[in-house]
C-alpha cells in the first residue's frame, strides 16, 4: 500500500507530481483509509506530504473533516437565460482557482469555459480541487437561484489548489 500511496503524488525519482497527481481513483482510497490494516501507509504518506500541504489539498490530511469551497459566479442572460460564469473559488477567504500553466490551452488573457448543468457542479469542483465529493461542501453567491438544471460555466484551464 505505501507504494500505491507514494506513487500517486510521487515519481519514481521521489519528485513531487503537483499537477501531474495520479488521482484518478484516489475518492477510491477512502474506504482503505478508514482500514486499520492500512493505518501505517496512510501515516506514512501524510508525512510525505507534510512539505506539500500549502500548496494542494489532499483529502488523506482532511480525515472525515469536509472542504467548504466558495464559488463565486456572474450571472448573465442569454436567450432570456440565466448562465453563471465562474469567477472564482475561496478557501478560507484565499482564491484558490489557479491558471493551470501546464494545460495548452492556458491563456490569461482569454478566458473559455466548459458548459455544465448545476447537477455535475460538485463532481466538477471535485475534479478540479482533487477533493472527493464526500469531503467537500460547496456554497455560492447564486445558491438562492439555482436549481439542477442551471446552466454553469467553469473556466477551462483553471485548476483549484492553494
Amino acid at each position: 500500500m505505501d507504494g500505491i500511496l507514494f506513487e500517486i503524488y510521487f515519481d519514481s525519482n521521489g519528485i513531487y507530481r503537483d499537477e501531474r497527481l495520479k488521482d484518478y481513483f484516489i475518492s477510491n482510497l477512502y474506504s482503505l483509509q478508514m482500514k486499520d490494516t492500512f493505518a501505517k501507509s496512510f501515516n506514512f504518506i501524510e508525512k510525505e506530504l507534510l512539505p506539500f500541504t500549502s500548496r494542494n489539498f489532499f483529502y488523506l490530511k482532511f480525515k472525515n473533516q469536509p472542504v467548504q469551497l466558495d464559488l463565486i459566479f456572474d450571472k448573465k442572460e442569454q436567450q432570456d437565460e440565466p448562465i453563471y460564469d465562474l469567477k472564482d473559488v475561496m478557501f478560507e477567504g484565499s482564491s484558490v482557482l489557479k491558471l493551470d500553466k501546464s494545460f495548452w490551452l492556458a491563456d490569461d488573457n482569454s478566458v473559455k469555459y466548459q458548459p455544465i448543468l448545476k447537477d455535475n457542479l460538485l463532481s466538477k469542483i471535485s475534479q478540479l480541487s482533487k477533493i472527493p465529493k464526500e469531503f467537500l461542501t460547496i456554497n455560492s453567491n447564486f445558491d438562492h437561484e439555482f436549481n439542477l438544471s442551471s446552466k454553469i460555466n467553469i473556466p477551462i484551464g483553471y485548476i483549484i489548489k492553494k
